[in-house]
């Protein structure tokens, strides 16, 4: 989906403007393992959870991740958690008072879901939408649907999302 670029191009660009606290960068050592990201995303009622996948990537980039989809009907929606300092950042300077109509027909705006800090992004004509959380200002949390009735059934999902697990990994240091 293209709102990945999206919100990371906006977010680089907007800078540091409306973000009265930064989230740290995180040495790669210190990232949090990948499996324990995915012991985050647990099965939904209603819902049909696919496996999780993990991944690390290392170098300047440095990111820990874990994603999955959860299925119910004709509706699929992928969630995706992340450890990276820089990701973090650049959504973090999104989620306050942060307002845009791009062409004409998507919007993205700043939102607090369920307590935390976000973005939701909804595109009118694909009928696209995405939810990105900003948990223990470290984690980033993306739910994203595609061909959704409506945004509401993505931030509905996100605000579910049970952030505690992550909020206590917070203070994650590697041994």
């Amino acid at each position: 989906m293209r709102y990945d670029v999206i919100t990371v191009v906006l977010a680089l660009a907007i800078g540091t403007a409306g973000c009265s606290s930064r989230p740290a960068l995180i040495a790669e050592a210190d990232l949090v393992p990948p499996a324990q990201l995915a012991a985050a995303l647990v099965p939904v009622s209603g819902w049909t959870m696919a496996a999780a996948e993990t991944n690390a990537v290392t170098g300047e980039m440095a990111m820990s991740t874990a994603k999955t989809t959860y299925s119910r009907g004709g509706t699929t929606l992928s969630v995706d958690v992340t450890d990276s300092g820089i990701f973090a950042r650049a959504v973090a300077n999104l989620t306050s008072g942060y307002s845009e109509n791009l062409e004409g027909r998507t919007e993205a705006k700043s939102a607090t879901i369920a307590g935390t800090p976000g973005v939701e992004n909804w595109d009118d004509v694909s009928k696209d939408g995405m939810v990105t959380l900003l948990v223990a200002n470290r984690f980033v949390v993306t739910v994203k649907g595609s061909g959704v009735d409506n945004l509401g059934v993505v931030r509905d999902f996100a605000a579910g999302f049970d952030t505690k697990p992550l909020a206590a990994l917070a203070s994650y240091k590697a041994a």
